[in-house]
């Protein structure tokens, strides 16, 4: 918001009692009204305070509300857009569209609220300002809690958001409105959509009068996957897609994001319910994840705008649930999207996040953005390279760029493994040693086969030098690929068994680890004493055991084979991208689940190409268990049809 718009603002706030001095006071006192009118105008010092109305005036613009509908000016209600098929008296009688608008706001982040300010004045908009719960006043053993009962561990940030939404359906409940909508502070608007969206809502009632909230802007369910994968999530909610239910109307599967949405009367008072129940036991996801919650979607009727009319900038520079600089959020929106198959989408994050970085300096150390951005660039450039239909020219083109990214990023992780010898910041795991393997897995695909066999030995011999397991699974992984394209089916089995053998070693150290970091955090001695006894692996949904990131892509359909290696895999070697303060011990990745289901997807193929077709299921079911096969339905089908075909072939023998 402007500082003149915010000064008239509150002047506005402020001119009942002022006029009603002005009204019944003597002169010496009305100059001193005056005086203070015009000395708090001129003023500008203060944060806009919770309630004030930004963006377009009540009365004024596109969404105008007449007095007869919304009598008091200071509500930030939407009444229909005005067409000449209304008449002055109907459009007196009909109730608003939305009742009320908020957008939650930290009152540290005045930067975002005059940017809001602005979006909603360029579209028509108008919203009052709800104060956001700060991650300050959470405190430490209400934080703890919480990130001892979630799925995979809860930042402070994370359950500050919680809180915020809870009060916001507090503040429904209270006030008892019908329709509101909710927007975080960083939304945007599409305004070519956003005429549409009294039809919507109007096919909503007519479609279900009982429905709950509707989104107005999300993430999409494959960027939502890919987060979820990169997480350790996936396993926790359903896999389902978006089913339309009306034009323009979704019945969305798991979906990110809460940067607008609108709520009913009822959905707010089921929400608290639900919610209040979450924060009772214990919250196990962030808000925008926990309204998928197998208990709790069930008891919800959710829809969403398809496409949407609201989405979430990208351009902040912090991020208020994980104090990221924007930058590094771009590289790891980026790598969702890379995780998601969105090449283009990827490419254009990444460039822009890594120039961001060189022309700041925002995000390059911070958990090795730098490096991370390279790399992630690289591999979208990679995969794109190898889709089928480019021209050869074209595709040599993109490699041989992907191949200059990877250097970069082999000397961007040699910088910061510098810097980690001389201060507390770990690279995990092994970074140089996967960005080694990332070139061999792309000079292999080139045919560079010896210049391929190198640099995977020498991924190889680093992770074995430093005892980094994950990193030993990727080299062998791809050194198999490499013997398989090269016809020797015995050394290529050899090294994919290997990277699931280091798969199984490295879970099993992750354990190790985290019973002794639960020692270590442990005050009370029977706690130590239990902990200690207790065997075998920690659960998974332990904050402790966070995740490694890791995509697994679709084999090429194809009977000829398994395809491009870069075809098998979106981001196998890559290190996890780190939460605030996750930081954990050294060469140890924190989730592996994933890890050893794309080694197990690549021998699936593998034994599949070679007519072992019980073992390619069994392989592929594995990695089905763990949760993370997101597209082995293909194979399994090919499998399954070979197998009939060689029934039959055996039948017509007999």
């Amino acid at each position: 918001m402007g500082l003149f718009q915010q000064r008239i603002e509150c002047w506005r706030c402020h001119r009942f009692a002022i006029m009603s001095s002005l009204r019944s006071t003597l002169k010496p006192k009305f100059v001193v009204v005056v005086l203070l009118g015009a000395a708090f105008l001129l003023s500008g010092g203060a944060v806009l305070r919770p309630g004030s109305l930004v963006g377009t005036d009540l009365r004024h613009g596109t969404w105008r509300c007449a007095r007869s509908a919304v009598w008091d000016d200071y509500r930030a209600a939407l009444c229909d857009e005005e067409t000449e098929e209304f008449d002055a008296e109907a459009r007196r009688r009909r109730r608003p569209l939305v009742d009320q608008v908020y957008v939650a706001n930290l009152d540290s982040r005045n930067d975002r609220m005059e940017a809001i300010e602005k979006e909603l004045r360029r579209v028509g908009l108008r919203a009052q300002r709800f104060p956001s719960v700060d991650r300050q006043s959470v405190g430490a053993a209400e934080a703890q809690r919480h990130n001892a009962s979630a799925l995979i561990g809860l930042s402070v940030g994370h359950l500050a958001c919680f809180l915020t939404h809870l009060a916001l359906w507090r503040e429904i409940v209270a006030r008892g409105w019908s329709r509101t909508w909710i927007l975080e502070d960083d939304a945007i608007f599409f305004e070519e959509r956003l005429g549409s969206l009294g039809r919507s809502l109007e096919a909503l009632e007519e479609l279900d009068d009982d429905w709950h909230l509707l989104y107005t802007g999300r993430a999409p369910v494959d960027t939502t996957r890919a987060l979820m994968l990169l997480e350790g999530l996936l396993p926790f909610f359903p896999s389902r897609e978006d089913r339309p239910v009306a034009p323009g109307l979704v019945d969305p599967g798991v979906s990110m994001g809460l940067w607008g949405y609108i709520v009913s009367a009822r959905g707010a008072k089921v929400l608290l319910e639900l919610f209040e129940g979450q924060f009772e036991e214990g919250v196990r996801a962030a808000v925008d994840f926990s309204l998928h919650l197998e208990d709790t979607r069930k008891n919800l009727r959710l829809y969403a705008l398809e496409p949407p009319v609201s989405g979430q900038s990208q351009v902040d520079l912090a991020s208020d649930t994980t104090g990221l600089s924007g930058p590094r959020k771009q590289v790891i929106h980026g790598h969702q999207l890379l995780i998601a198959g969105r090449l283009d989408e990827a490419i254009s994050t990444l460039r822009e996040a890594l120039a961001t970085m060189y022309r700041t300096g925002l995000g390059a150390s911070e958990g090795g953005g730098l490096h991370k951005g390279l790399r992630y660039l690289a591999q979208a450039l990679a995969q794109k390279s190898q889709l089928p239909g480019l021209a050869a020219e074209s595709s040599a083109t993109l490699a041989s760029e992907a191949e200059d990214f990877f250097r970069q990023a082999l000397e961007a992780a040699s910088a910061a493994e510098m810097e980690e010898r001389m201060s507390s910041v770990q690279l995990e795991p092994d970074a140089v040693a996967g960005i080694l393997a990332d070139l061999c897995h792309l000079v292999g695909s080139r045919k560079r086969f010896p210049e391929a066999f190198e640099r995977c030995e020498a991924s190889l011999e680093r992770a074995r030098r430093r005892g980094c397991a994950d990193s030993m699974a990727v080299a062998h992984q791809y050194l198999g690929l490499l013997h398989d394209s090269l016809g020797d089916a015995v050394a290529a089995e050899r090294n994919l068994r290997l990277a699931l053998e280091a798969t199984a070693a490295a879970s099993i150290k992750t354990s190790k680890t985290s019973k002794e970091s639960n020692k270590e955090n442990t005050k009370e001695k029977k706690e130590k004493e239990s902990n200690s006894k207790s065997p075998g692996p920690e659960p998974r949904s332990q904050p402790q055991q966070r995740r490694e990131m890791e995509g697994v892509k679709e084999e090429e359909e194809s009977e000829g084979g398994t395809g491009s290696p870069w075809s098998q895999r979106t981001a196998s070697s890559i290190e996890g991208d780190d939460d605030e303060g996750k930081a954990g011990p050294q060469h140890v990745p924190k989730f592996m689940p994933q890890r050893r289901c794309n080694v197990l997807q690549n021998l699936c193929v593998f034994l599949f190409r070679h007519g072992r077709l019980d073992e390619a299921e069994t392989a592929c079911l594995e990695c089905q268990a763990l949760g993370y096969g997101l597209r082995l339905e293909g194979i399994l089908n090919r499998i399954r049809t070979a197998r009939e075909k060689q029934s039959e072939v055996a039948r017509e023998k007999k």
